[in-house]
């Protein structure tokens, strides 16, 4: 009885620190191994990175071919990822009590602490080694073959901030410009990222204001067949006329209507 509830208990324990689907660390260990390794960082004054990994696209094939063929790749992938990540033990990028490691951060995203480097240098190859490694394609009986990439958002501690939860913000805002850039690319944090996120929070609020003061109008723009000059389509486009004079129209009004739960509205 002794040993069965021990190994419950170590079960248990086992469980709260590693991800159903993959097996990996979770997020709960990711914040606490990111302590450590950001303690050992300020008494050693050594710099390391928060990496964080997203898959390209991951929700239109769930959309497309169901969660459990989504859950399958992301099960490969982090695979691969991890078999990347392991190559590194004891290397040019581990510190003297920590090694490169990979969890499993959110839905659609991985995230690597990398303990030491010595430049940004030094990350660039292991990162674009992460992005080749974490391509793969599937292919269902009777269904086309799907290819998939990554995107890879990076900060730099001390550089980007020596808070993990400072840092983790920062890598995920990174990642969504490495995505806004197109698929497969990475991007290190820069401070613009902050402005930017911030001046995008008070711009989707306004849009919720905008509705109801008549300021969103819908055009149609005239498509004309040249030969004969007549008129055989139209294209709506939705412009808001912002208080301060600037137009925002078209994709980049549909996609702050998006971030900011506006998209059904408009």
């Amino acid at each position: 009885r002794i040993r069965n509830t021990l190994a419950a208990s170590a079960y248990r324990e086992y469980l709260s620190q590693h991800d159903a689907l993959t097996g990996l660390p979770n997020k709960a260990r990711y914040r606490k191994v990111a302590a450590e390794v950001l303690k050992q960082a300020r008494a050693t004054g050594e710099c390391g990175a928060f990496l964080h990994i997203g898959v390209d696209g991951l929700g239109r094939i769930n959309d497309a071919l169901g969660r459990v063929v989504g859950d399958q790749l992301l099960q490969r992938i982090a695979k691969r990822l991890d078999s990347c990540v392991q190559t590194e033990a004891h290397g040019e990028l581990a510190s003297e009590q920590h090694n490169p490691t990979l969890y499993r951060f959110d839905g659609d995203e991985f995230a690597v602490i990398v303990p030491y480097m010595e430049g940004v240098h030094n990350a660039a190859a292991f990162i674009s080694k992460l992005l080749e490694d974490s391509s793969v394609s599937f292919q269902r009986s009777g269904a086309p073959e799907v290819f998939v990439t990554c995107s890879i958002g990076v900060s730099v501690f001390p550089t980007d901030g020596s808070d993990a939860d400072v840092l983790m913000r920062n890598a995920g805002l990174a990642l969504r410009h490495a995505k806004q850039a197109g698929p497969h690319r990475y991007e290190f944090f820069s401070p613009q990222f902050n402005e930017q996120a911030l001046s995008r929070l008070d711009l989707g609020a306004e849009l919720r204001r905008a509705l109801g003061r008549d300021e969103i109008e819908l055009l149609y723009e005239p498509r004309v067949e040249l030969a004969s000059g007549r008129l055989v389509a139209a294209q709506t486009i939705v412009r808001w006329k912002h208080p301060s004079g600037r137009i925002v129209e078209g994709d980049e009004l549909m996609d702050l209507a998006g971030t900011s739960e506006m998209d059904v509205a408009l």
